[in-house]
């Protein structure tokens, strides 16, 4: 992140919190680097973004990758992560292992520079309507049917 005029926003809590701002700063990006704390309003950090970096060591499944598919941001997550399953690497998002930062980097580097509007940002939206509660019934109620014919 030193070689690059990117900032990172970092929406909500770790316990670690001290240690990643010493690191970053230790690191010359630590004024790209803002830590916003918890928020009740997400949707103005998600207008914001250009992508959702989540490189979780495990989370079964994370409302944040709903959330920011469906605002149309590209996702890059880890493959201990339950909202991976959403990801189609290259056209969505990316999948990494949640400690390899080679993988990483290279992913972010592979996002379009502003991702709301692009192909991929789009495809992000796309493809989580499929998982609307609305489109999760209709869906379901047209097995039952299958099943009763």
């Amino acid at each position: 992140m030193a070689a690059t005029d990117s900032h990172l926003l970092v929406v909500g809590k770790d316990k670690a919190e001290k240690r990643y701002r010493a690191l970053a700063q230790s690191l010359g990006c630590g004024d790209r680097i803002h830590f916003m704390g918890v928020q009740k309003q997400t949707l103005p950090f998600y207008q914001a973004a250009d992508a959702l970096l989540l490189p979780t060591l495990y989370d079964p499944f994370p409302n944040v990758i709903l959330e920011a598919m469906s605002c149309g941001l590209p996702v890059i997550t880890s493959t201990t992560c339950g909202g991976a399953e959403f990801i189609t690497p290259g056209q969505n998002g990316f999948v990494t292992d949640a400690l390899d930062v080679p993988a990483i980097t290279e992913a972010i580097r592979a996002l379009p520079r502003q991702a709301l509007g692009s192909s991929m940002g789009e495809a992000a939206r796309l493809r989580i309507m499929t998982a609307t509660p609305a489109h999760l019934s209709e869906q379901l109620i047209s097995l039952y049917n299958r099943l009763l014919d």
